[in-house]
């Protein structure tokens, strides 16, 4: 997968069941938010957010995601590096990335992934 300058940045909430991230959990959630990296058609490759902090993840404040109804429930999160492909009509969007913030993402993908393979 060839990244951009940006991502995709749309946040949305998608249904647990249709992720692999976040499965192993004792009590898994019902719905956890995503962002976009990137949009083919139909589908979307996404990025799966936890609250659980960990240095693997990109630590996001997801408030800066422009709400579409002006109500943002989710605060503080950590985006997954592996991005998970689902069918864009099954998830619900909530908003969009500031541009320096979709930047920042693709830019943190970059280097993580450039730094694995050396």
């Amino acid at each position: 997968m060839h990244l951009h300058a940006a991502v995709h940045g749309h946040c949305y909430l998608a249904w647990q069941s249709l992720l692999v991230f976040g499965r192993d959990k004792g009590e898994p959630v019902t719905s956890r938010p995503v962002v976009s990296l990137l949009q083919e058609k139909y589908r979307l490759y996404v990025l799966p957010a936890t609250r659980k902090p960990d240095d693997a993840l990109y630590p996001i404040e997801l408030r800066r995601c422009s709400v579409k109804d002006g109500n943002n429930k989710f605060r503080y999160s950590y985006l997954s590096p592996h991005p998970e492909v689902v069918t864009a009509s099954k998830l619900k969007e909530i908003g969009i990335l500031p541009d320096n913030l979709r930047q920042n993402i693709a830019t943190w993908l970059r280097n993580r992934h450039l730094g694995a393979a050396l």
